[in-house]
């Protein structure tokens, strides 16, 4: 998109560091909007594809112990 760029704005009296400056900044933009609008459709699609549930919890008060601390064992 930079050649593309720099063909459709040059002429005369251009200053042609501006321009270069200009086309790839373009380019950049250009590069940015392709990346976005590739990786948009990808996650949606991921997070369709993806459907994991929640682990499973134990019920309440099944189990329950109250943990000792760390000195106090030994």
């Amino acid at each position: 998109m930079t050649a593309t760029y720099l063909t459709a704005h040059a002429g005369p009296g251009v200053d042609k560091r501006l321009l270069q400056a200009e086309a790839t900044v373009h380019g950049f933009t250009v590069a940015t909007w392709w990346a976005f609008g590739a990786l948009l459709p990808a996650a949606l699609i991921a997070g369709i594809a993806v459907n994991a549930g929640r682990a499973p919890t134990p019920p309440q008060g099944a189990g329950e112990r109250t943990p000792e601390p760390v000195d106090s064992l030994g």
